[in-house]
């Protein structure tokens, strides 16, 4: 019998770190620019969840790798996302960047 595969307290926690960071920013910024008429200006907004993580994993005293990491995840994802790159290459670096997130959490 196979045995399942759970995530740990740990990801979950990082996992639930980032979320509430993009929901704290976004809450305040969808408001804001949307009586204005505007849109939202997405480098910005994604510096700024990248800003609400690390304030997050600092506060909850996270290790330094996390903290870097939660800084650079969305920014790095939203750069990304504005190259002109063919889907395989943004599916292989999922794949690696699951396979280092899995590292970081055999290291704890």
């Amino acid at each position: 019998m196979p045995s399942e595969i759970h995530p740990s307290p740990a990801l979950a926690r990082q996992l639930a770190l980032q979320a509430a960071a993009a929901l704290l920013v976004l809450s305040l910024a969808w408001p804001w620019f949307g009586t204005r008429g505007e849109d939202l200006p997405w480098p910005g907004t994604a510096f700024a969840i990248g800003g609400g993580a690390l304030l997050l994993a600092t506060l909850t005293r996270a290790p330094w790798r996390w903290r870097l990491f939660h800084a650079g995840f969305v920014p790095l994802a939203w750069a990304g996302a504005q190259l002109p790159i063919s889907p395989a290459w943004i599916v292989g670096l999922i794949c690696a960047l699951l396979l280092g997130y899995r590292l970081l959490l055999d290291r704890r």
